[in-house]
Order: C-alpha cells, then structure tokens, then sequence
C-alpha cells in the first residue's frame, strides 16, 4: 500500500522545465497589469515602484504558496506591494521588482525565482532602456 502511494505521487511531480514554464505563464498573465502599475506610479511618483522580494522562502517544486512580504518596504518608498499591485492569495514564484534611472531613462525588473530540488532558478523581464538586464532562467547561487 505505502509503495503504491509513493508511486501515485510521484506521477504529480513536475519537471523543472515545467515548473519554469508555470512561472512563465503565471507572470506573464499578470504583466499588464504590472505594467500598468508601474506605468501610474511614475506618473505620480517620477520613478518606477520598487517591490521587496514577497517571500521569505522561496516556492519550492512548483507548488503555490502565500506571499508573506506583510508591510514590508523599501526605506526610500511609502508604498508596499498592496498599495500599487495586490499580491494573489497564493504564488509559483519569489516575486522582486527592482528599479533603475540611468543615463538612457528609467527602467524597472521583475525578478522570479523559485526552489526546483536543491537549485535555485532566477528569471528576470524588465522594461525600459537597459535591455541587456532581461536574463532567461538561469540557476544561481543560494543567497543570491
């Protein structure tokens, strides 16, 4: 009984390429609306919003778990994630967005990273001129 119900468990596991793709969809379902966001923060503010990561640990395995960013702000910045862009009750997905102003203009980053296994894999959209800051999936160092 105990080795046909780890048989019958394993068949819901998701492969990394699935679980990246998950991601994938998840974010870009959600991306005008972080667009739009982002576009009537600067608007108001003159610079692009900056999100601080919505997950102390990382989802891991592809499975969906409640943001717990809280109040939790960048010390420049009033606004938190549920001032400019409500986070969903649950996520694939670390969620980061990260901002910049350089010489060619304001740019902001949506960094994903999620847990597969032991390795930690990073994807990064972004908008505005320094497009070299977009990365594919990637692995990276713990910590990083």
């Amino acid at each position: 009984m105990i080795l046909a119900l780890c048989l019958s468990v394993s068949t819901w596991q998701l492969t990394p390429a699935q679980i990246r793709a998950q991601v994938d969809t998840w974010v870009s379902n959600r991306w005008a609306a972080i667009q739009n966001a982002q576009a009537a923060y600067l608007a108001q503010h003159g610079r692009y919003f900056q999100g601080l990561r919505t997950h102390t640990v990382r989802p891991n395995d592809g499975l969906e778990t409640p943001p717990d960013v809280g109040d939790n702000k960048p010390t420049d910045q009033a606004e938190r994630w549920s001032d400019v862009f409500p986070l969903p009750t649950t996520m694939p997905a670390r969620l980061t967005m990260s901002v910049y102003h350089g010489p060619q203009g304001h740019g902001f980053e949506v960094v994903a990273s999620v847990r597969i296994g032991l390795e930690v894999w990073r994807r990064i959209a972004q908008v505005g001129p320094e497009t070299f800051r977009a990365r594919p999936w990637h692995r990276v160092t713990e910590g990083t």
